[in-house]
């Protein structure tokens, strides 16, 4: 049941980042200049990195603390680690900058990986 989970979770993230809609610029206000929204823009990419490392972090440092927690022996705080692993994972994470997000329009998919082909077809089993 797991396995079919999962591959239902690889088609929706596949179909969503390949059909889903794209999101448009917000059009600035009337009256404001579109060089002053662009300085704007340009002025997050630095924070909105560090945001994406610092959430890749924080999931790293659950997973590691899980993990020693087990093997220690300590299943209490291993249980609330993953849990808290599991919640951050629920979460919506909004996508600031869809340039870092998403994966360019250059992309090409020419390669045939037939561990994908399986997990598309038990999710359109589903």
């Amino acid at each position: 049941m797991r396995k079919g989970w999962l591959a239902f979770l690889v088609f929706a993230l596949a179909v969503t980042v390949n059909v889903g809609p794209r999101a448009q610029p917000p059009v600035p206000p009337s009256g404001s200049s579109g060089a002053a929204t662009a300085v704007g823009k340009a002025s997050d990419l630095e924070l909105v990195e560090k945001l994406l490392v610092v959430r890749k972090d924080y999931q790293k440092s659950l997973e590691n603390l899980r993990t020693h927690y087990f093997k220690v022996g300590d299943i209490e705080r291993a249980k609330w680690a993953e849990e808290e692993l599991r919640q951050y994972q629920r979460i919506a994470k909004q996508a600031f900058r869809l340039d870092l997000d998403l994966p360019p329009p250059t992309l090409v998919g020419n390669t045939n990986v037939p561990e994908a082909n399986k997990l598309f077809m038990a999710a359109m089993s589903y």
